[in-house]
């Protein structure tokens, strides 16, 4: 590119990335009764509940971003010869700007309950039996519940950037101009935030994780054989992985031209432009679990 006097360039880029993941919770309930009431001689009577609750919640976040943005920028070149009275020749200026936000956030407030209240309730009676009977209440319960929240991040950025400012000549003048060659300048701005939050909660009922089981037996015959078993089994497990894999690759090569006053009479001043890059480069990786 060829100019008279002079040239600027400029590339610029603006890049946003966000992303806001959620999920929410689930709940049952169930209440059982059992009643056995005026039974013969020699009678047996049981009263059996058995009560299984599995619950799982599985939250999996995945993101993958890969930003390129490369950016050249270039001024022309100037001469200005043959002449008898000559005058300046100047090359332009060359910039680079670049600024890229990437903002997420993983939100997974999990919970899970064995019922809409937190609550589960058993309840069995035995009454007004013969002799020699055999009356049993049994209440088995077993809750197993799992929150597992992973998170996995992986954020690339590159950034090259090359700018450079034309060569600027004055000669074979009589009289010959000043040569100023123009400044080149590149400015890179990255930040990154990563925020993890994984809120994983579990009860059987209630915010205290209590349960209700009641079994009675009573007004049973002589010699008979009364039995209350209550069997009740917990297992929670909350389980939370988070990785973040961030690379930058912020390249910048910047170079201001050449400027030449040579073979005149009377020669003027030559000036080359300056040159400078910039860069900033900030990340915050932050897990609440």
């Amino acid at each position: 590119m060829v100019v008279r006097k002079a040239l600027r360039m400029t590339a610029s880029a603006v890049t946003s990335l966000g992303l806001v993941a959620g999920f929410g919770g689930i709940a049952s309930a169930a209440t059982t009764n059992g009643t056995v009431n005026t039974t013969g001689y020699n009678s047996t009577n049981n009263i059996t509940n058995n009560s299984t609750w599995h619950g799982r919640l599985m939250n999996m976040n995945d993101l993958m971003a890969n930003v390129v943005n490369p950016q050249s920028s270039f001024s022309g070149n100037t001469y200005n010869r043959f002449n008898t009275k000559g005058g300046s020749a100047n090359s332009g200026s060359a910039s680079n700007n670049s600024t890229l936000d990437a903002n997420v956030v993983y939100s997974n407030p999990a919970s899970m309950s064995g019922s809409g209240s937190g609550s589960s309730s058993f309840s069995g009676m035995v009454n007004d039996t013969g002799a020699q009977s055999n009356n049993n209440v049994t209440n088995n319960s077993t809750w197993n519940g799992r929150v597992m929240n992973r998170n996995n991040l992986n954020l690339s950025v590159s950034n090259p950037q090359q700018s450079f400012s034309g060569n600027a000549s004055s000669s074979y003048n009589t009289n010959g101009g000043s040569a100023t060659s123009g400044s080149t300048n590149n400015t890179s701005n990255t930040s990154a935030s990563v925020n993890y939050v994984n809120s994983g909660s579990m009860s059987t009922a209630g915010t205290s994780g209590s349960s209700s089981n009641t079994g009675t037996v009573s007004d049973t015959g002589a010699m008979s054989n009364n039995n209350v078993t209550t069997n009740t089994n917990t297992s929670l497990k909350v389980v939370n992985s988070n990785s973040a894999q961030i690379s930058t690759n912020n390249q910048q090569q910047s170079s201001s031209g050449n400027s030449n006053v040579s073979y005149n009479t009377n020669g003027g001043s030559a000036t080359s432009g300056s040159a400078s890059n910039t860069s900033d480069t900030n990340i915050s990786v932050d897990y609440s679990n």
